[in-house]
C-alpha cells in the first residue's frame, strides 16, 4: 500500500490540511504542537476508523472526541492510496457524528464498500482485508514512536529482544505467547490430572459416581410400586406427545417468523433506496450547507425599509415640486430681505409702529393742545383699571406723538425713541429709531408681507429636511444591507441582484436541510426495521427459520383428521398462537397429572429423593466431567499449538531480519559493527565486536546504538509482515533524537535506500534532518513538508 494524498478539513488541531504524498520518503518537519502526532492518528483513523466493534467502548468514544476540530470546522477527511496490484481507492470519512459516515470509492468512482461489508460507526473493514492485519498489528508494524524509544532507554539492552518478541508473536507490547502458555498451564493444573484428588476433574468424577449409586438404589425401591410406575410412564409418554405437538406448533410460528423477516427485508430495501435518494439530493446541495440564514429576516427588513424610504422620498419630492410652483426664487429672496429688515421685530415693536401710523392722522390737533392735554389723558387713563390695556396703547401713542412734536418744534435728532416704555416683563425693550408715519406704515406692510411668506418658507425648509433624512436612511440601510450580503459571501453586481442571490441561497439551504432531514428519517426507518440487527444477521435468521420450516414440513402437512387449513396473514399467526397456547395448557395439565402421580410414588419412597432430581444431578455431573475433559484436552492442544506457532514465528522472523539488521547497523555505524545476529529462540540481539572478533549477547553499547538496533528490528518486523501480504507504509515519529549527527545522516541514507520498496513517512522537529533531506532527497519520489500552525504544510 502506498498513500497518495490526505485531506483534512478539520481534525484535532489540523484545519484545511492537505498533502500529496510521494512514493518514497515523505518528511514532515515542524515544531512541537505543529500537528505531526495528530496527522499520524488521522492516517490510522482514515484507514481503520475509531471503533473496532459493533458496540463503541468508552475509550473509543474518548479518542473520537479527543480529535474533534479545535476550530469548529467539519470533522472529516479524505485519504487516497494505491495497492501493490495497481488498484486505487479513495476513503471518505465524516467523524462529525457517532455514526461516522464512510465511503470507499475505487479508481472509477464507484462505491466499493459492498465488497468488504459495512458495520456500525462507519466500519468498512477494507484496511483489515487489504493489508491482512487488524488495527493493533498495523500500528505495531507500521508505527515507530519516540515514546517507545524513551521507554526502551530506561531498561537494559535485553529488553530490545523482549519487546520485538512480544510484537512478533502477538502484535502487542504488553502480551506475549509465553505469558499465554503460562496461563494455559495454570488452567490445566486447576482442572487436574487423573491422579489428582482435590482438582476439579477428579472431584466431578467422584460426585458422578455417588449420584449414580443413589439413582440405582432409588430404582430398586421403585420396583415395589410397578403399577404406579407404569401409570407414570403412560403420563410421561402423553407428555412427550404433547411436547412434540408444542414443538410442531413452535416450528409453525418459526415459519411465520420467516414471513415477517422477509417483509422486514423488503421494508429495509425500500428504506435504503429512500436513504440513497435523500443522500444524493443532500450531497447535490452540499455547497449551500453553510449559508448564513440567520440574517435573512434582517435582510428582508432592510430591503423593506429601503423600499419605504424610497417611496416616501418620491412623495416628498413631488410635494417639493408642487410647492416650488407657488414659491418662486424671487419670493425666497424677498423673504430673506424681509427677515433681515423686519424679521426681528417683536410684537411690542409692531404695536408701537401701528400706533405711530394711526397717530399721524390726529397729530395736528394734538399739537395745538400741547403737552398738557397729553398728561391729562394719561392721568385719566391711569384712574381706570378696566382700561389698563388701552392705557398702555394710548401711552405709547402719546409718547410717539410727543416725540413727533419735539421733532417738529426743536428739529432735534435725539428725540425719544418709539417703544421706550418698559416691556411686559419689566425690562426695557429693544429700541427703534425715530420714524415717520409713512416709514412706520411701510415697516408694518413689510412685516405683514414677511408673515405671509414665512409659512411657505417653513414648509419648504421642512420638506428639504425630511428629504435629507429619507436619503440618509436609504443610504444607511443600503450600506448595512451590502455589509450583511458580504458577510454571507454573496457576490453582487447590484444590491437587488445580491438580495435575490441571497434569497436563492437561503432557499437552497432550506432544501438542503429538508434533504438532510429526509436522509435522517430514512436512516431512522432503516434503524427501526433493523432494531439493532444487521442485514446479514436478518438474512441468517431468515435462512435458519426457513431451514427449520423445511425440516418440519412433513410433520406440519400431516394434519389431524377434521383439522381445517389455517388462513394466511395475521389470522394464521393468531390461530397458530392459540393452538400453541392450548397445546402448552394440555402439556401443563399432563405435567400436573404426572406430578400428582409422582407425589404418590414419592410418598411410597419417602426416603429417596425424586428420580428426576437425581437424574438431573447425574446429567449435570456427566456434563461437567465431559466439559472438564474437553477443556483439559483443549488447553493441552492450545498450549502445544501456541508453542509451535511461537517457535515458527521466531524461526521465520529471525533469519529474515538477520541480514537486514547486519546491513543496517553496518551502514549506520560506518563499519563500527559489521554483523548482528538475532537468536531464533529468544530474538535477543548479538553483535560481533571487530576488535576481538567475539560475539556478545546483549553487548554494552550506547543508548544511541540501542536506539538504532531497536529501530532496525522494528523496520525488519514491518518488512517481514509486509512480505506476507500487502506492503504497509512505515511511519517514524522522530525516533532518532538520541542519535549523533554522523550516525543520523548514515541512518537516513540507509532509510532512503529502503524507499525503493517501502513508503516512509518521517515526522521530526530536527532541523538537521530537514537539511539532510534538502541535500540528498529533494528530487525523485520524495516529498518534504514544513508544518506550521497546524495549517496545510508548505512543500519544499
Amino acid at each position: 500500500m502506498r498513500l497518495k494524498s490526505i485531506e483534512l478539513p478539520g481534525f484535532g488541531c489540523l484545519r484545511d490540511f492537505r498533502a500529496d504524498l510521494g512514493a518514497g520518503l515523505n518528511l514532515f518537519y515542524g515544531d512541537n504542537e505543529a500537528g505531526k502526532s495528530t496527522l499520524q492518528q488521522a492516517i490510522c483513523a482514515m484507514l481503520y476508523g475509531f471503533h473496532d466493534g459493533e458496540r463503541a467502548t468508552a475509550a473509543e468514544n474518548a479518542r473520537h472526541r479527543r480529535y474533534r476540530p479545535w476550530s469548529g470546522l467539519m470533522y472529516r477527511g479524505v485519504l487516497t492510496y494505491d495497492l501493490e496490484d495497481g488498484r486505487g481507492y479513495e476513503v471518505r470519512r465524516d467523524f462529525s457524528t457517532a455514526d461516522v459516515s464512510t465511503q470507499l470509492l475505487d479508481s472509477l468512482g464507484f462505491d466499493a464498500a459492498a465488497e468488504f461489508g459495512r458495520g456500525r460507526h462507519g466500519q468498512i473493514p477494507f484496511a483489515r482485508k487489504q493489508l491482512g492485519m487488524p488495527r493493533s498489528v498495523f500500528e505495531s508494524c507500521a508505527f515507530i514512536s519516540q515514546g517507545e524509544i524513551f521507554e526502551l532507554s530506561k531498561n537494559a539492552p535485553t529488553e530490545i529482544g523482549d519487546a520485538i518478541a512480544a510484537l512478533a508473536d502477538s502484535s502487542r507490547r504488553d502480551v506475549s505467547a509465553r505469558r499465554a502458555i503460562e496461563k494455559l498451564e495454570a488452567a490445566t493444573k486447576r482442572i487436574g490430572r487423573d491422579s489428582a484428588r482435590t482438582a476439579e476433574l477428579p472431584v466431578a468424577r467422584d460426585n458422578l459416581r455417588q449420584k449414580r449409586v443413589e439413582l440405582t438404589a432409588a430404582d430398586a425401591a421403585r420396583a415395589a410400586v410397578a403399577g404406579q410406575a407404569q401409570r407414570l410412564d403412560e403420563l410421561q409418554a402423553k407428555r412427550a406427545q404433547l411436547a412434540a405437538q408444542v414443538q410442531r406448533l413452535e416450528l409453525a410460528c418459526h415459519q411465520e417468523e420467516a414471513v415477517r423477516l422477509r417483509d422486514d427485508l423488503r421494508k429495509l430495501d425500500a428504506a435504503e433506496a429512500s436513504l440513497a435518494d435523500a443522500i444524493a439530493r443532500r450531497d447535490a446541495l452540499l455547497g449551500y450547507a453553510n449559508v448564513l440564514t440567520v440574517m435573512r429576516d434582517e435582510v428582508i427588513s432592510l430591503r423593506a425599509g429601503i423600499k419605504r424610504s424610497s417611496e416616501s422620498l418620491v412623495r416628498l419630492c413631488e410635494e417639493r415640486e408642487t410647492l416650488a410652483e407657488s414659491l418662486t426664487e424671487g419670493m425666497r429672496l424677498e423673504y430673506e430681505a424681509l427677515q433681515v429688515s423686519v424679521g426681528e421685530l417683536s410684537e411690542e415693536q409692531v404695536r408701537s409702529l401701528e400706533a405711530v401710523a394711526r397717530g399721524a392722522a390726529r397729530a395736528g390737533a394734538l399739537i395745538h393742545k400741547g403737552g398738557a392735554l397729553i398728561h391729562k389723558g394719561g392721568a385719566l387713563i391711569h384712574k381706570s383699571g378696566l382700561w389698563a390695556a388701552v392705557g398702555r396703547v394710548l401711552r405709547a401713542v402719546g409718547r410717539a406723538i410727543a416725540s413727533l412734536v419735539r421733532k417738529m418744534l426743536r428739529r432735534s435728532p435725539s428725540a425719544t425713541p418709539v417703544g421706550a416704555a418698559s416691556g411686559p416683563d419689566g425690562r426695557a425693550p429693544t429700541t427703534l429709531p425715530v420714524v415717520s408715519a409713512d416709514e412706520a406704515q411701510a415697516l408694518i406692510e413689510k412685516h405683514r408681507r414677511f408673515l405671509t411668506l414665512r409659512p411657505l418658507i417653513d414648509k419648504a425648509t421642512g420638506l428639504a429636511k425630511r428629504i435629507d433624512e429619507e436619503e440618509a436612511s436609504v443610504g444607511a440601510n443600503e450600506t448595512q444591507l451590502r455589509a450583511l450580503l458580504r458577510t454571507a459571501g454573496i457576490e453582487m453586481a447590484s444590491l437587488s441582484a445580491g438580495v435575490e442571490a441571497y434569497a436563492d441561497a437561503c432557499g437552497k439551504r432550506e432544501a438542503y436541510e429538508k434533504a438532510a432531514a429526509s436522509a435522517q428519517a430514512a436512516e431512522d426507518r432503516c434503524g427501526a426495521v433493523l432494531a439493532g440487527r444487521r442485514r446479514d444477521e436478518m438474512a441468517v435468521a431468515l435462512a435458519e427459520a426457513e431451514a427449520r420450516c423445511d425440516a418440519a414440513a412433513g410433520a406440519q402437512q400431516a394434519a389431524q383428521p377434521g383439522e381445517r387449513p389455517l388462513p394466511n396473514g395475521v389470522a394464521r399467526r393468531d390461530e397458530l398462537r392459540r393452538q400453541l397456547q392450548r397445546a402448552r395448557d394440555d402439556l401443563h395439565r399432563g405435567e400436573l397429572d404426572a406430578e400428582g402421580l409422582e407425589t404418590e410414588v414419592r410418598v411410597a419412597l419417602e426416603r429417596f429423593r425424586p428420580r428426576a432430581e437425581i437424574e438431573e444431578e447425574v446429567a449435570h455431573w456427566e456434563r461437567e466431567v465431559a466439559r472438564l475433559e474437553r477443556a483439559r484436552a483443549a488447553l493441552t492442544l492450545a498450549r502445544e499449538t501456541i508453542g509451535e506457532a511461537m517457535t515458527a514465528v521466531y524461526r521465520d522472523f529471525a533469519p529474515a531480519v538477520n541480514s537486514f539488521l547486519s546491513d543496517g547497523i553496518e551502514a549506520a555505524t560506518d563499519g563500527r559493527y559489521t554483523r548482528a545476529h538475532v537468536d531464533p529462540a529468544t530474538l535477543r540481539i548479538s553483535l560481533l565486536l571487530p576488535e576481538t572478533g567475539e560475539v556478545l549477547q546483549d553487548p554494552p553499547v550506547s543508548h544511541g546504538t540501542r536506539t538504532l538496533l531497536y529501530v532496525l528490528m522494528r523496520i525488519g518486523l514491518a518488512q517481514h509482515m509486509s512480505a506476507i501480504g500487502e506492503p504497509v507504509p512505515l511511519v517514524l515519529d522522530d525516533p532518532f533524537v538520541d542519535v549523533d549527527s554522523r550516525r543520523l545522516r548514515r541512518m537516513l541514507d540507509y532509510l532512503l535506500k529502503l524507499t525503493d520498496r517501502t513508503q516512509v513517512l518521517l515526522f521530526t522537529k530536527d532541523a538537521e534532518i530537514l537539511s539532510w533531506f534538502e541535500e540528498n532527497a529533494a528530487d525523485g519520489p520524495h516529498r518534504a513538508y514544513v508544518m506550521s500552525d497546524a495549517l496545510s504544510p508548505s512543500v519544499l
